[in-house]
C-alpha cells in the first residue's frame, strides 16, 4: 500500500503591504491597492480614492493575526456579548508571509502538499475597485507576485490559487464550453431568509458574497461578507474590536 502524506486543501497566506504593486504598470499607480495613513494616523487600505475596510475595520492590519487553534475561544468570547472579554491576536508569524518558513512548518507537521489561497487584498479587490482596467491591472500584478513568492505549482509542494477575472473568462479560447465548468446549482439565499441564516451560509461556504434570489430563481441582489458579519456581531464587540486589537499591537 502506498504511504500517502497529508494534503492540506484549505489554507491561506497573509499578504504583505505591497502584494498588489510589484508588477503594476506605472499608469495605474494612482489606482493601486495599497496601505496609507488617514488623518488620524491609522493605517488603512486605499483602492484608488476609496477606503477598503476588509483589513482595517477589525484592527488587525498587516502585523497581527488570530492565534492558531483559537477560533472557538474567539467566537465564544465574541458571542458572549461581554465587552470585557480578553481575547487578543498575536504578531504575525513568518510562515504566514513567506514560502521558506511555511515549508519548514509543513515538514514538522508532516504535511506533504498544500493548496494555498490568497487573503483579503486579492479577494476583496472587486468590491472596492470600480475602475475595470485598474482592477484587472491590480489582479494581474498580484498574480505575478503570488506565483513568484509562493508558486502556482512549485516543486509539487505548494499550489497557490490565482485570481481569475470575468474578463479572463470572456477572452478564453472560443472552444471552451461553459457547461463543463459551470456550477448548475450555485449557493444562494432567498429574499426572506433570516439574517443569521445568511451569515451561516457565508461562513459555511467561505463566501465573499452570496446571491439573493426570488421565488423564480432570478437574481435580486447580493449580501457581502461584511454585511453578514455585521448582523451577528454584538454591538459591544463592534465598538471594542478596533481598540482591542490596536492595544494588542502596541
Amino acid at each position: 500500500m502506498t504511504n500517502l502524506g497529508l494534503l492540506d486543501c484549505d489554507t491561506h497566506c497573509y499578504e504583505p503591504r505591497a502584494a498588489s504593486t510589484p508588477y503594476l504598470p506605472s499608469e495605474f499607480a494612482d489606482r493601486a491597492i495599497l496601505p496609507a495613513r488617514n488623518g488620524k494616523g491609522d493605517e488603512v487600505i486605499l483602492v484608488g480614492n476609496r477606503v477598503a475596510v476588509f483589513n482595517s475595520e477589525s484592527g488587525l492590519g498587516f502585523d497581527m493575526a488570530y492565534r492558531p487553534g483559537s477560533l472557538k475561544e474567539m467566537l465564544r468570547q465574541m458571542g458572549s456579548g461581554n465587552p470585557d472579554e480578553t481575547y487578543e491576536p498575536e504578531p504575525i508569524r513568518p510562515e504566514y508571509l513567506q514560502r521558506a518558513p511555511r515549508l519548514e512548518v509543513m515538514a514538522r507537521q508532516g504535511v506533504e502538499k498544500t493548496v494555498l489561497y490568497p487573503a483579503g487584498m486579492a479577494l476583496a479587490a472587486e468590491h472596492y475597485c470600480d475602475d475595470t482596467e485598474a482592477l484587472y491591472a491590480n489582479l494581474r500584478s498580484f498574480n505575478r507576485w503570488y506565483d513568484e513568492e509562493w508558486g502556482f505549482d512549485r516543486d509539487g509542494t505548494i499550489y497557490a490559487v490565482g485570481v481569475l477575472s470575468l474578463r479572463d473568462l470572456v477572452v478564453a479560447r472560443p472552444s471552451a464550453i461553459v457547461r463543463d465548468f459551470m456550477i448548475p446549482e450555485p449557493v444562494a439565499v432567498g429574499v426572506l431568509t433570516p439574517q443569521d441564516e445568511v451569515a451561516q451560509v457565508v461562513a459555511r461556504y467561505n463566501l465573499l458574497a452570496v446571491p439573493v434570489v426570488g421565488d423564480d430563481g432570478q437574481l435580486e441582489g447580493i449580501v457581502t461578507v461584511d454585511d453578514a458579519i455585521d448582523t451577528v456581531l454584538p454591538t459591544a464587540w463592534k465598538r471594542r474590536l478596533p481598540k482591542l486589537f490596536s492595544r494588542a499591537g502596541n
